[in-house]
């Protein structure tokens, strides 16, 4: 995701970012190693990255017009991607209560109810 809302971030109404052939992201995994950093970088840099995302969201359009057009398409607004994205890690505590509770012979489902809460469906 993150070259791809880099990508759209600095594009005007280019919604497709994963459609040309060598991609970035292709010439990426075509090195192990390379790969290897690249998912660890993206794995510590999502929260904060989804932060710049949206400054980009709400500050560019005043220079690239109709920049992030997959999300300005769904008419949700960046603010709720990023709400999900930092919701991420309280995803996975809740993930680690429902796992406990239920070895514990109690029978709950909590993650299905914090999903739908905080993760809408928009595609």
């Amino acid at each position: 995701m993150h070259i791809k809302w880099l990508i759209e971030g600095v594009t005007s109404n280019n919604p497709n970012t994963y459609s040309a052939k060598r991609h970035l992201r292709d010439l990426i995994s075509s090195n192990r190693t390379i790969d290897i950093m690249f998912q660890i970088l993206t794995a510590f840099s999502a929260l904060p990255a989804s932060i710049f995302y949206l400054l980009e969201y709400l500050l560019l359009p005043l220079i690239i017009p109709y920049n992030f057009a997959s999300v300005r398409k769904l008419g949700c607004g960046f603010a709720r991607i990023t709400l999900a994205t930092q919701m991420l890690p309280v995803t996975l505590i809740v993930a680690i209560i429902e796992k406990i509770l239920n070895r514990l012979g109690f029978r709950v489902i909590l993650v299905d109810g914090f999903i739908q809460q905080f993760y809408p469906h928009l595609w």
